[in-house]
């Protein structure tokens, strides 16, 4: 098999079929999509940047084929692919590669975007129970982020944004509210008009706080070499 994984210590092994192409060095993502009907298997792929993951694949695969995924038991250590400098003893997350690094704290970025082209019209964007007055179709990100700031759910200095007129805005969560996951804003669209059939979407770009932690480094490695990762079964 094509770069196969081959563990120091044996552990539990379990079979996906594969929804992307896997790397037999590279963490296989959380199962999305449920049970194959037909092969009986769990369908999972790459993982999200600081995800939750499975394991490793046992080998290269592409997708649409059933891959064994080494798990954690008692102690499973496998080669994975270092995407940034690891130290031995580096508590790990994973990027949306299945590739390692060293888990990093990093703020909610949030990205709020008006579908539709509308030529007027207001809406408005609420968090944690508060609502904003209504936003301009063609709001400047410094008139969204005085609104969000004044929300008493986020604060002043707590969330800045950033992004042309009429957007998309990106909302970076800041000050008190920085590192950690937040829920996502939401949006009412009701008053926009114009266009065709206008709306407002809110998405998470990344995710704020702590990646999962997948495992520790067992050894050091520079950018794109493996790296020896002790998996444990609270990292999956």
């Amino acid at each position: 098999m094509s770069n196969e994984c081959i563990p120091l210590y044996e552990g539990n092994t379990i079979t996906v079929l594969s929804t992307t192409a896997l790397n037999g060095s590279r963490f296989v993502g959380a199962p999305s999509g449920g049970v194959d009907s037909v092969t009986g298997c769990l369908q999972a792929g790459l993982p999200a940047y600081g995800g939750p993951v499975i394991g490793v694949a046992g080998y290269d695969a592409p997708a649409g084929v059933v891959v064994p995924v080494l798990r954690a038991g008692s102690m499973l250590v496998v080669p994975v692919i270092a995407v940034a400098t690891v130290t031995e003893d580096q508590v790990l997350q994973c990027d949306a590669t299945g590739g390692v690094l060293p888990v990093v704290d990093e703020s909610e970025i949030q990205v709020v975007t008006i579908l539709g082209a509308p030529t007027g019209g207001t809406f408005t964007l609420s968090f944690g129970g508060q609502t904003t007055s209504g936003l301009a179709y063609n709001a400047t990100a410094s008139t969204i982020q005085t609104a969000v700031q004044g929300l008493s759910s986020i604060g002043s200095s707590n969330a800045t944004v950033t992004g042309s007129a009429g957007g998309p805005w990106t909302v970076t969560f800041a000050g008190s509210l920085a590192n950690t996951s937040e829920l996502l804003i939401t949006d009412n669209p009701a008053s926009l008009t114009g266009g065709t059939t206008p709306s407002v979407v809110v998405t998470e770009s990344q995710r704020g706080g702590f990646g999962v932690r997948v495992g520790v480094a067992w050894g050091s490695a520079t950018t794109g070499n493996p790296v020896l990762v002790a998996l444990n079964a609270s990292g999956n």
